[in-house]
């Protein structure tokens, strides 16, 4: 059986700590991330790296690879771990960001729940958005006055981002600014996006005004 390599071993980044590249651009993350040692069988942070340096980072992506792709997910030794450790033993997370997790789950559920608060309804509407100078499509599965959540795949951004959704209702197109509050993830892609609508433009609130008159009929 073939030993499990560490990124900097399988990439020959040379970025690990005494690597030939590290004295000109510094030692990686992934290599001194202590908290995240023996996780997914790798040293510190050396099989876990897309948490510790790469795009699932909490901050910058300072990985060498990291920085040439959209997402970590895309990385081949991202699925070769994945492979070896197999769905019950990967671990997709820092211990770290595990734990601000649990902190703020309450508070999240909280929060979603209050902007969940004004009449929601089920939808079908296409949905067209920009962010992270990257264009999605999407399916608006439920819409309020407040928020919506959108269908759509292979993102990753961070939360909190505001972009503008452009929604075709058949006769009209409606700009709409939006907040991102919500993802829905799962292994290999996210699934959609929860937003919170901001500085709502009054031609939106016409548009919910017709579906509350619709659903009361």
């Amino acid at each position: 059986m073939l030993e499990k390599q560490n990124c900097w071993e399988y990439h020959n980044c040379g970025r690990e700590t005494g690597g030939y590249e590290a004295g000109r651009y510094g030692v990686c993350s992934a290599s001194i991330s202590s908290e995240c040692d023996g996780l997914n069988d790798g040293t510190y942070g050396g099989r876990i790296c897309w948490a510790t340096a790469g795009t699932f980072a909490s901050g910058n992506v300072t990985g060498k690879y990291a920085c040439e792709k959209f997402s970590c997910i895309n990385c081949d030794f991202f699925k070769i771990v994945s492979d070896e450790q197999g769905e019950n033993n990967f671990e997709m997370v820092t211990p770290a960001q595990k734990m601000n997790y649990k902190q703020n789950k309450e508070k999240l559920r909280v929060k979603f729940v209050e902007k969940r608060s004004s009449d929601r309804f089920p939808s079908s509407l296409s949905a067209n958005f920009s962010c992270c100078d990257r264009d999605y499509t999407g399916t608006i599965t439920n819409i309020s006055e407040t928020g919506l959540f959108i269908s759509t795949k292979d993102m990753c951004f961070p939360n909190d981002s505001s972009f503008k959704v452009s929604i075709d209702t058949g006769n009209a197109h409606l700009n709409v600014p939006v907040r991102m509050c919500r993802l829905t993830i799962s292994p290999d892609f996210s699934d959609g996006i929860g937003v919170e609508v901001i500085n709502t433009p009054q031609n939106y609130l016409i548009h919910i005004g017709k579906l509350r008159t619709t659903a009361l009929i």
